[in-house]
């Protein structure tokens, strides 16, 4: 019987707390930078983001050619590297105007920042408190599906996805 008690206090002595959650208020659950493998993003691209915050059928979008106020999809115009200017606001976003509410940058609004006629890469923030789907839609590249995992103690997931040509004899 001490035999036990005394592997059960072992037992108990060696697990020691938790280890403190990260504090991760401020930063994105997701950095996704999307390219093409040849040359530019074509100017079809559509965005889908599919995400716990909004019905599975209702996923929100970002599309090049109108982009609209972003809710969780904040993305950025960026070189192939993912650089992008830090200053510059998301696409969709409206810079706010002196009528405009304190902060409501874009409220109400659909017209935001246009897009520029070519766009090497665009560097994504998701704001999704979990894991996700994205889908890449494009006339040239067809529809690439990219299952997003959120991952214990990490703050920001980083992905790089490049698009490339479906193949030929498919």
């Amino acid at each position: 019987m001490r035999l036990r008690a005394l592997a059960l206090t072992c037992l108990l002595l060696s697990c020691g707390p938790d280890a403190q959650p990260q504090n991760c208020s401020g930063l994105p659950d997701f950095d996704v930078l999307i390219t093409a493998e040849y040359g530019p993003l074509p100017a079809d691209t559509v965005l889908r983001l599919h995400y716990g915050g909004r019905a599975s059928d209702d996923p929100e979008e970002l599309d090049l050619a109108s982009p609209k106020t972003p809710e969780a999809l904040f993305c950025f115009v960026a070189d192939r590297n993912g650089q992008y200017p830090r200053n510059e606001l998301a696409l969709g976003n409206a810079a706010p105007s002196a009528a405009g509410a304190g902060g409501e940058a874009g409220a109400g609004g659909e017209a935001g920042t246009e897009p520029p006629a070519t766009i090497q890469g665009l560097y994504c923030q998701l704001w999704t408190d979990g894991s996700a789907d994205l889908d890449i839609v494009t006339q040239t590249y067809g529809t690439l599906s990219v299952k997003l995992e959120s991952q214990r103690n990490v703050c920001t997931i980083e992905r790089v996805v490049e698009l490339m040509p479906a193949d030929a004899g498919t």
